[in-house]
């Protein structure tokens, strides 16, 4: 079977008319073509002045309400019924004196003991110099004023 150059040129014509319907149906079936529209509002100040007019009988310009203002002042006496009292560790300065020919190594926490039998720790590690003095932080062992 031979064709004419007239025929070939309608079948491919006729071939690629198809082709293209068929391609735009399956396109709408398979929802592949969308339109988005992307909407950028813009914000704007906007400054209203107004005046509300209230009233028992309203009308076109007025609400209907009422103004309640109503101030309350008291004065009372009290007394107080529970007393707390907050005991903790006291805690203050001692000086320490080395009368030794060598410097005296105090790890933190050495213990002190005061007159009154009172123990003391100290709060960091210190090192008295050799015929020296040293002012040290302490904090007793036990909660109390003293």
């Amino acid at each position: 079977m031979i064709y004419s150059p007239q025929k070939k040129i309608f079948y491919l014509f006729f071939i690629l008319d198809c082709l293209l319907v068929f391609g735009v149906f399956v396109g709408f079936l398979i929802n592949s073509y969308r339109l988005i529209i992307e909407i950028e509002p813009e914000i704007e100040d906007y400054e209203i002045n107004f005046h509300l007019n209230l009233a028992e009988k309203t009308d076109k310009e007025t609400i209907e309400g009422k103004v309640i203002e109503k101030i309350i002042e008291s004065e009372e006496k009290f007394k107080p019924k529970n007393t707390w009292f907050f005991e903790d560790y006291a805690q203050g300065e001692v000086t320490i004196y080395n009368k030794t020919n060598f410097d005296q190594l105090l790890v933190k926490k050495t213990r002190l003991l005061s007159p009154e039998n009172l123990v003391f720790r100290t709060q960091e590690k210190i090192i008295v110099p050799r015929g020296g003095e040293i002012k040290v932080l302490v904090k007793a062992d036990e909660k109390g004023e003293n």
